[in-house]
Order: structure tokens, then sequence, then C-alpha cells
């Protein structure tokens, strides 16, 4: 499995890459980093294979206590012919979240 797949320009600990079920723990583990205040699904589409999912979400990084507001956050989920997860990819405004998670402004 894939988490992340592609190129990244960010250091934000819950946006890397990586394969097999480490880079997704290690996803899971750096949600402990933020509070979410708000995680809306609002659109699924499939087809296949793929199953994009449209989600408003908000959260907070502890850390910094510096706020984020997605809208339309797309989230790609990839499946195999055994319908296992095959790959994994967030479509964020990487920019915003970075600056938050470094306590900067945007």
């Amino acid at each position: 499995m894939e988490w992340e797949y592609g190129p990244r320009t960010t250091d934000t600990p819950w946006v890397q890459g990586g394969r097999g079920h480490a880079a997704a723990v290690a996803f899971f583990q750096a949600l402990g980093q933020i509070e979410i205040t708000h995680f809306v699904p609002k659109t699924f589409l499939a087809g296949d294979g793929l199953v994009v999912a449209i989600v408003d979400v908000d959260f907070t990084v502890k850390a910094t206590g510096r706020r984020v507001h997605e809208i339309d956050e797309a989230h790609l989920w990839t499946f195999n012919a055994a319908g296992q997860v095959a790959k994994f990819r967030h479509r964020i405004d990487s920019y915003a979240q970075h600056q938050a998670f470094h306590g900067l402004d945007c």
C-alpha cells in the first residue's frame, strides 16, 4: 500500500508519504497533534477501484493553536482486486496546513 503517494512539498506530519502498514499507522499517530472539531464527508464518487470523498474539515494544531478550515478537501482511496486499500492520498491546502503546523500566518 502507498500512503500519501505522489510528490510532497510539506513537512507537515499528517501528510507524509510512505509504504505499507507503518505509513498508515504513522498518519493516525500524527493526527494526535491536531484537534478535529468538524469533519463532514459531503460527497462520495466511486468507480473502477477508486473512491473519492469530498470532506469539509476544521482542526486546530495543538502545539501552535492555529486553526485550519478546509472546504472540499479530497480523499482518494484506490482499492486492489481483493478490496484492500492499495493507495491513499489527500488533496489539501498544504500551504495553510504547513503554516498552521509551524505557527505561522498564511
